[in-house]
């Protein structure tokens, strides 16, 4: 996904909000990707007056990518835009069952108010007046039985992208607690394909990675930006042996502790450096302060997580590998060596057995 990213970001605001919030859900950095400053690049979408494309749908993921680039909510940066989007609520007509909302045109819709309401709340406006009159429309225009909601509200057929947006607005801004989120997570989880996990457009059918892609986040009540999940390392793959094979019945023989082909093997952790990683075998994490996660816990960018009873960013100590070497060498041979007289070996079996035994005693 990221390698796709790099290779068909466009260079239109649209492309680069939704860019820079994958950039940082992915734990990499806005100013640095593919070559590219995206946060710059946002900056000159950005006008005067805080808006970015004179369009309330821009300015909403404006903010989240402002948030999501290292942007603190007090920032002038985000409270102008904030401002801005404010401006644009429909509060013209308190008889209007869309009162409340913000839209495109002058008709109020689901996703955009959704999408607002997650600005509002990267931008620490969670609780004002424009919000909590956000959050009512959304409270109206759910639809009763299937707890879903439509573009336009009860006015159009509910569908998964726009019961996701009301989702992370209501979330984003404290109400994720409430019966009308619940409803809406039940709506979701109802037009779930239970053989694959995807969640179609509506319950009718319609596109699933788009519909499953709006979804997900909805689904584990996390608004927009998506902080850096931590990442396991993955341990390199052992060097191949290149030992001769022997005949196919007999077992392998053991060879001297500092043959070189025994040292190709990777080193067990001593029983000290077990002690100080405690339960957490290598790879258990990783993290640089690049961002926190949702716990407050380290981010991902392929470092290893500090290792306990160590100073952070200091090295494990490890002690010399070669007794390690030549005892796991001693202990494989024991266990062939066992499984061949066990089956019938030969002699030859027998007498590596033996000279096994030596070796460990």
């Amino acid at each position: 996904m990221i390698d796709w990213a790099k290779r068909n970001t466009g260079s239109g605001v649209g492309d680069v909000e939704r860019t820079i919030l994958l950039v940082r859900a992915a734990g990499l950095s806005s100013r640095n990707f593919a070559g590219r400053n995206l946060r710059a690049e946002l900056l000159k979408h950005r006008g005067s007056d805080g808006s970015f494309g004179g369009s309330p749908n821009h300015v909403a993921y404006g903010v989240l990518a402002l948030r999501a680039s290292g942007e603190r909510a007090i920032s002038k940066l985000v409270q102008e835009s904030a401002e801005w989007l404010a401006r644009q609520q429909h509060r013209d007509d308190q008889r209007r069952e869309d009162y409340g909302g913000f839209g495109l045109d002058q008709n109020s819709a689901v996703d955009i108010t959704g999408a607002a309401l997650s600005a509002f709340g990267a931008a620490g406006d969670a609780n004002g007046p424009v919000a909590e009159e956000a959050v009512a429309f959304l409270k109206r225009e759910q639809e009763r039985d299937s707890g879903g909601f439509g573009y336009y509200g009860r006015a159009s057929s509910a569908n998964a992208g726009s019961t996701a947006w009301a989702v992370q607005g209501l979330v984003a801004t404290g109400h994720g607690g409430g019966r009308t989120v619940g409803k809406a997570l039940s709506y979701l989880s109802s037009i779930l394909a239970r053989d694959d996990g995807s969640v179609p457009h509506t319950s009718g059918g319609g596109d699933r990675v788009w519909g499953t892609g709006q979804a997900a986040p909805a689904m584990f009540k996390q608004p927009f930006p998506i902080d850096p999940v931590p990442r396991r390392r993955v341990p390199p793959e052992p060097a191949p042996s290149d030992q001769g094979e022997e005949d196919a019945g007999d077992a392998k023989a053991p060879t001297d502790a500092g043959d070189e082909k025994a040292v190709n093997r990777r080193a067990r952790p001593s029983r000290a450096d077990s002690r100080r990683r405690g339960l957490n075998g290598p790879g258990a994490g990783s993290g640089d302060g690049a961002g926190s996660g949702a716990a407050g816990g380290p981010t991902a960018s392929g470092a290893a997580l500090p290792v306990p009873g160590l100073p952070i960013g200091s090295p494990a100590r490890r002690d010399n590998p070669a007794p390690r070497i030549g005892a796991g060498i001693a202990l494989l041979a024991l266990v062939a060596g066992g499984i061949v007289l066990a089956t019938g070996g030969g002699a030859r079996a027998r007498r590596l057995w033996a000279a096994a035994r030596r070796r460990t005693t």
